[in-house]
């Protein structure tokens, strides 16, 4: 049955990757009023595929750490669609979370830079963007927001089974902790491990995509209300 189902999702990956290629088309090709919800649409389309791109190549080379690592993301990617076609608030609150993650690294280069015995000075145009992104912060009425967490929102979304659960192998998977540096999972059944991230990843990718092709059927290029 396992063999099986591995045939299944190996066989439905291009198809499912094909799909999305052809919606994100098809987005790109259609008029909205909606321009920030349009452009948001088509990128979760394009990172979804890019991501079953490298799942399956890590399939191929046997890396259960980065299989692991674009299942999680596909994960994320799913609970992201989610969040964006569930209502117009949320399509906007996170078409301007980019803002705050932009603050969040140039302060942490800045940071690095001069902590390390640079000078302000030595980052003219770095400062001059962060400077703007913190004028728009204020402008956008985000002085006080924090950046989403998907762990967050993906729980308020009832996506808590997972996190609850797979969230914590793809991690032990992905991160260098001790598990992962002494290889334990080859202790385990890592070909059903395989298996395992093989499916819940072209299950994600083809929830993000359904998820979107019914909403577009429904409401069109356009956020919910």
């Amino acid at each position: 049955m396992l063999t099986t189902a591995l045939d299944n999702d190996l066989a439905n990956l291009p198809r499912l990757r094909g799909l999305l290629k052809a919606k994100a088309v098809e987005v790109v090709n259609t008029t909205s009023s909606a321009q920030d919800f349009k452009a948001i649409v088509e990128a979760l389309l394009c990172r979804t595929d890019e991501q079953l791109d490298r799942l399956l190549s890590a399939f191929n080379d046997g890396s259960l750490a980065m299989m692991a690592y674009a299942t999680r993301n596909l994960l994320e990617l799913n609970i992201w669609t989610a969040y964006v076609l569930l209502s117009n608030d949320n399509t906007q609150r996170f078409a301007q979370d980019w803002l705050l993650d932009g603050i969040g690294l140039l302060e942490g280069l800045e940071g690095w830079h001069t902590s390390h015995g640079g000078t302000t000075a030595d980052l003219t145009s770095t400062t001059a963007t962060l400077n703007e992104l913190k004028k728009n912060r204020t402008a956008w009425g985000l002085d006080n927001a924090k950046y989403l967490r998907v762990a967050e929102v993906g729980k308020s979304l009832g996506y808590g089974d997972e996190y609850d659960n797979l969230f914590k192998v793809y991690s032990k998977l992905v991160h260098p902790t001790s598990w992962s540096v002494l290889g334990k999972e080859r202790e385990l059944h890592p070909d059903g491990i395989k298996k395992l991230l093989l499916f819940r990843g072209v299950y994600y990718g083809g929830k993000t995509f359904c998820f979107i092709r019914d909403h577009l059927e429904i409401h069109g290029l356009v956020p919910v209300a």
